[in-house]
């Protein structure tokens, strides 16, 4: 039987961590926004799901949200207007 060699990953990084390359957009985001006020940036967060209007909602100042109306359940729906205020 001939069998494929399988990658372990020994140490998570942001090339094999969704969540750390969120966290990580996030800061230089953010950074950005303080550090560079006059630089405008257009950015778009893609929202399928509670996760992804959570990690949005780190980001400041707020950024407009784009989701699919397939995606648009009730609770996702009262999470984006809480997130716009």
């Amino acid at each position: 039987m001939d069998r494929k060699k399988t990658e372990v990953i020994i140490e998570e990084g942001i090339s094999n961590s969704y969540n750390l390359r969120d966290e990580m957009n996030i800061v230089y985001i953010t950074d950005q926004r303080q550090n560079v006020p006059e630089l405008t940036t257009i950015l778009y967060c893609g929202v399928s799901s509670m996760t992804h209007v959570e990690i949005c909602s780190k980001i400041h100042p707020p950024t407009d949200l784009l989701i699919s109306y397939y995606y648009c359940t009730d609770e996702i729906y009262e999470a984006i207007k809480q997130y716009k205020g």
